[in-house]
């Protein structure tokens, strides 16, 4: 089945369907839109982003109940869209305990919030039917940071790196040799280390800046699991030294970064 996400033209009623995905995993959808996960814990039950009313909430509920009496306590809300969020408030009477989002979700409810909801409700009115039981804009009771993830992933690199210093003097009888691997591994974990310690840097600070580093920084990424293999020799590398041309996409590539990059700032404020 094509499923089409709503749109203003879009009135019809939808089947809604109810699937398990894993032991505790189950996808709520009506033919593409809304779309609700649902996770079942030990003591309780997490949403994977609301529907767009707290009644249209209700339709969830009742298929949660099918399957658990365990009490729906968290709401996470993994973007921000209007049709995904204004629904949290109808868990409250079924345990709702906490209304989880990112920083950055919670930056985009504050900056246009009032307005996605108003173009949102014009322009999907299926899945806005009881409008008027939204009690306003929908509030993050728990923020993480968005540095969280890059911050779990530069702890997993490196382990990784001192795992790798573990097997290269198991094989070759030395920890570390400044390979080119290895040093543009060290590189890598050096500059993700710049990247979430930014934060403690005000001026320099922003959920922008943080975004545009971010993108930077990955290709440290990229330069040590493929640009090492074929430009750089070495023990882990399949290159011997020689000039290895560089792709017509590589400059291309970075080309629509930094305009894409440019343009984004000029919007940044509104973004």
């Amino acid at each position: 089945m094509n499923k089409q996400f709503a749109s203003v033209a879009d009135l019809e009623e939808k089947e809604v369907s109810f699937v398990q995905l894993s032991e505790h995993c189950w996808a709520f959808t009506a033919e593409g839109d809304p779309n609700t996960g649902v996770i079942i814990g030990d003591d309780s039950v997490m949403i994977i982003d609301a529907t767009a009313t707290p009644v249209a909430a209700q339709t969830v509920v009742r298929k949660v109940r099918e399957i658990t009496d365990k009490p729906i306590k968290y709401v996470v809300l993994t973007h921000y869209h209007a049709v995904r969020v204004l629904g949290a408030s109808g868990y409250k009477d079924h345990g709702l305990e906490q209304i989880i989002a990112s920083q950055g979700t919670c930056d985009l409810i504050e900056e246009r919030g009032q307005q996605d909801m108003d173009s949102e409700i014009y322009r999907f009115p299926r899945l806005f039917q009881s409008v008027e039981s939204i009690p306003g804009l929908t509030w993050p009771t728990i923020v993480f940071s968005n540095e969280m993830s890059l911050m779990i992933g530069l702890a997993m690199l490196t382990v990784g790196n001192f795992l790798g210093g573990v097997w290269a003097n198991e094989s070759w009888g030395r920890y570390w040799g400044w390979d080119p691997k290895e040093t543009w591994a060290l590189v890598t974990i050096l500059v993700y280390a710049v990247v979430v310690h930014l934060r403690f840097i005000k001026s320099l600070y922003s959920s922008f800046a943080y975004a545009v580093i971010s993108l930077l920084a990955f290709t440290t990424v990229l330069m040590t699991y493929f640009g090492v293999n074929y430009y750089l020799a070495g023990m882990h590398s399949y290159a011997k030294g020689d000039p290895v041309p560089v792709p017509d996409f590589v400059p291309i590539t970075y080309t629509i970064i930094f305009v894409i990059i440019v343009l984004a700032w000029r919007k940044r404020k509104i973004a």
